[in-house]
């Protein structure tokens, strides 16, 4: 089991719905990491546009927002 599955489980446990980083924040997070916005939309397989509006304060939802 690798940590993004155990993180996985732990989240898929959970019962309430965890709150999001400020928008400010997520971008900042991912800056931090190195990480740019066509890679983490590849990895989470979201278009590049996707990740700019969540950076922007549009907030995911569903499935995606699981990821």
């Amino acid at each position: 089991m690798t940590d993004f599955d155990a993180i996985d489980a732990l989240l898929a446990g959970a019962k309430e719905e965890v709150p999001l980083p400020a928008a400010e924040e997520r971008r900042a997070l991912r800056e931090a990491l190195n990480v740019s916005r066509v890679q983490l939309a590849t990895v989470l397989k979201v278009s590049t546009p996707t990740i700019g509006g969540w950076e922007s304060g549009r907030d995911p939802s569903g499935e995606v927002r699981e990821k």
